[in-house]
């Protein structure tokens, strides 16, 4: 039988031999369970930002000035969010993957808009 160690306590690991309906509320429940390592993971490999977690979604949030940083940031938190999914036997859909910027600038007439030319990479 398999071992692991958290925190100090040893907890055998069983196979599980039952599952959760597609749809029950108690799958979001456990997925949160299961995921609320990624947020401190990220969290410490990418200084900051704070992650935020809605049922099977993770936020990522980086207040910056400067855009491209603000770009490198989010992309390392993809990477480093997927090096921890792929430890833990998670898989993330990259294809949904999606920054959302925002400016506190307003910006009424189209040519005030920023220019967003920078591309986050995962």
């Amino acid at each position: 039988m398999v071992e692991e160690v958290i925190e100090g306590n040893v907890l055998q690991i069983h196979q599980v031999e039952a599952g959760v309906p597609q749809g029950s509320p108690v799958s979001q429940i456990l997925f949160t369970l299961h995921t609320a390592t990624a947020m401190v993971w990220v969290e410490e490999s990418v200084q900051g930002l704070e992650g935020l977690s809605c049922g099977d979604d993770h936020c990522w949030v980086a207040t910056l000035n400067d855009m491209n940083q603000m770009v490198w940031k989010l992309g390392a938190c993809g990477v480093q969010s997927i090096k921890w999914a792929s430890r833990r036997d998670v898989q993330y859909h990259t294809a949904k993957i999606e920054a959302a910027p925002c400016t506190l600038r307003r910006c009424h007439q189209k040519n005030l808009r920023p220019k967003l030319t920078a591309k986050i990479i995962v």
